[in-house]
């Protein structure tokens, strides 16, 4: 008795094992789900003001975007510009400050223990950082950094900035001071250097052309790249609200200035 048991629960064991084989090989059964694809959706169109009109630098204060728009064809050395202040609540604009001269102003970030954004100005003063009011959107002062950067992050998590150095890949830390602590070695992608941003766990670089975000703990372990899925524009940007990715785009040969894309589904992977 106990081995004909032995034997119908063998066979049926066969035959269930035969039954899930057939059907995964039709597709049919317990078939691991495809994750979602990577996809934006705008959430503010950001228009022109006369010849200001290329998206720049972009940052959030938690609550308030801001976005540089500059006149790309302007002199280098007095590059008029203008910073939005948007309500992310609403998607509507709160202020625009009057023309200001910060230069290429590549990158902005917003430093919560002084209530200040800091502007990398870029080209050509590659070493300055502009102090501005977010309340009033006014300069109240520069600082000379020991190093050439083109973007800039306050990370609060660490008391400290983190900005990608000119013409190179790396990054490197800074005090509340502006004092050297530190140089992350980057990976050379090749793509155009445009801003930095943290969620407070990792480092994010986002580049143009193609537009990627490639990621970085602090110990400067690469963590992976996220191929962005707008392939027409320019990505500039890139800041996180309330746990949520954004990107700040300009658009190519337009002027009709850029706009900033919520994106989810966001990936990153070692290839």
């Amino acid at each position: 008795m106990e081995q004909f048991l032995e034997f119908i629960l063998s066979f049926f064991e066969k035959l269930s094992a035969f039954f899930l084989a057939f059907l995964a090989a039709l597709g049919i059964g317990n078939v691991t789900p495809e994750e979602p694809a990577i996809s934006q959706t705008t959430v503010f169109s950001i228009g022109i003001y006369d010849t200001i009109r290329a998206v720049e630098g972009g940052c959030t204060d938690g609550r308030y975007v801001y976005q540089i728009l500059i006149d790309p064809d302007a002199e280098k050395d007095a590059t008029p510009c203008k910073i939005l202040k948007i309500d992310s609540t609403d998607w509507k604009t709160v202020t625009v400050s009057e023309t200001l001269n910060i230069d290429h102003a590549n990158d902005v970030t917003y430093d919560s223990t002084q209530n200040l954004l800091l502007v990398s100005n870029n080209i050509p003063n590659y070493t300055t950082v502009t102090a501005v009011d977010p309340l009033t959107l006014t300069v109240k002062s520069t600082y000379t950094l020991p190093q050439k950067i083109y973007s800039i992050v306050y990370v609060g998590s660490k008391d400290c900035y983190y900005a990608g150095i000119s013409k190179t890949y790396n990054i490197v830390q800074f005090s509340k001071n502006f004092e050297e602590l530190g140089t992350i070695e980057g990976i050379n992608s090749g793509y155009t250097r445009q801003g930095i941003e943290s969620d407070g766990a990792y480092l994010y670089c986002i580049f143009y052309k193609e537009n990627t975000i490639y990621k970085y703990d602090f110990e400067g372990n690469y963590q992976g790249r996220c191929v962005l899925p707008d392939t027409a524009n320019e990505a500039e940007n890139m800041f996180f609200l309330g746990g949520n990715l954004y990107v700040g785009y300009n658009i190519i040969g337009k002027t009709t200035g850029g706009f900033i894309a919520k994106v989810e589904n966001a990936k990153y992977t070692k290839d």
